[in-house]
């Protein structure tokens, strides 16, 4: 048969979504090269089953890697390759998703960054945050939607006990600072194996480590700062 080398929006007329009743579209073995051929099937409003392998897209990564930019790329879709697609894979998946924009997105404008990943304002709204800054002239003044730097670096360990003298797991990582303590949580357990609801997590403080309370509450609200050590605890 023949092979696609790409994928573009469809529409019937009248900009209106083509093949509505679409679920299920197999693509392996097609010359897909490029994240925006999988951006376009965010298109299909009823696609909830893509079987996508032995693309040129996946060339250059892992299969964990190409699983996790497919899923956080498509929020419709329910399984995957033939498995289902959970919620706590999707979460992790467009978690990372948003770090990485957001590591490439400082002083740019979310509406360029859109162009480029068309899911980027709906994550930010659900994960992270944008910084309203008005950029003058001498001719005009425009308001413009950049992304500050809400990235922390932080050092993420899991221990027995608050005194234990030695971590079990370390691992170093960026979030965005708008993440929730709920959401960090599920990061955290990705990270380091600790189911999410078993958690007592701690910003590493002088003399005793001080306890992250409120899931709701967003990790600047609860004053982590760039560079700090996140101690779990699973209790």
């Amino acid at each position: 048969g023949n092979i696609l080398d790409g994928l573009e929006k469809y529409d019937s007329g009248d900009n209106k979504p083509g093949f509505v009743s679409l679920t299920t579209l197999f693509l392996q073995g097609n010359a897909l090269g490029r994240w925006a051929d999988i951006d376009s099937l965010n298109h299909f409003e009823s696609l909830s089953e893509i079987r996508v392998s032995a693309v040129p897209l996946f060339d250059q990564v892992d299969a964990i890697t190409a699983r996790m930019g497919v899923t956080a790329r498509l929020p419709r879709l329910k399984r995957l390759n033939g498995s289902t697609v959970t919620q706590k894979e999707r979460t992790d998946a467009e978690i990372g998703y948003l770090t990485s924009i957001l590591g490439e997105a400082v002083g740019k404008e979310v509406k360029a960054i859109a162009e480029e990943h068309p899911r980027f304002p709906e994550l930010l709204k659900s994960y992270g945050n944008v910084n309203l800054s008005a950029v003058g002239s001498a001719s005009a003044q425009t308001d413009r939607t950049t992304i500050s730097k809400t990235l922390l670096s932080l050092q993420v360990a899991s221990v027995a006990s608050l005194g234990a003298g030695e971590a079990l797991k370390t691992v170093k990582k960026k979030v965005p600072s708008h993440l929730t303590l709920a959401k960090f949580k599920t990061l955290c357990q990705r990270l380091l194996g600790i189911a999410a609801g078993s958690q007592a997590v701690y910003i590493k403080r002088e003399p005793e480590p001080e306890e992250l309370l409120h899931d709701e509450d967003t990790l600047q609200q609860l004053g982590v700062c760039d560079g700090q050590s996140i101690l779990v605890l699973e209790v």
